[in-house]
């Protein structure tokens, strides 16, 4: 059955409370999976990482600036979810893929996918960093990212 966890500062995390409530399709009721109830300590959790993010790149940026960020991602949409088959399965630039060092999300078995698709990919790990390597250890992330756009 499909688990809903909790999304909180770039992982997904479980419940303290272990208290879930069932999904449910609207047309049909069934059972789609179960939800972890966010309590006061995810709650606390997601309001700190969410103040803790405001105070790097995305905090610094105007509300104009971040619609424009956004728009942009939404513009190229179609173009990434289509990816890879519009470019025939691969992409022979260059390529940095910067990991998080605390990251579960991209797994040593997945890296030789990974290679088939950028073969020139440069992997990077942001040490004490998830997943949200950028918003976690902002500084380390951007001079990997300066250094391989030098």
């Amino acid at each position: 059955m499909k688990e809903f966890l909790n999304f909180i500062n770039g992982e997904y995390v479980r419940n303290a409370s272990g208290k879930t409530f069932e999904n449910r399709n609207p047309v049909d009721h069934s059972l789609i999976g179960r939800v972890h109830e966010a309590g006061r300590p995810e709650v606390d959790a997601a309001v700190a990482a969410a103040r803790a993010a405001l105070k790097g790149d995305w905090g610094r940026m105007s509300v104009v600036e971040r619609c424009k960020l956004l728009d942009a991602l939404a513009a190229g949409l179609d173009d990434i979810l289509g990816w890879p088959k519009q470019q025939g399965g691969r992409f022979d630039g260059p390529t940095e893929v910067l990991l998080g060092g605390k990251s579960g999300y991209v797994r040593p078995q997945d890296r030789p996918a990974m290679q088939a698709l950028f073969p020139a990919a440069r992997f990077e790990i942001v040490e004490g960093a998830g997943h949200w390597a950028h918003a976690e250890q902002p500084e380390r992330f951007l001079a990997l990212l300066r250094g391989a756009l030098a």
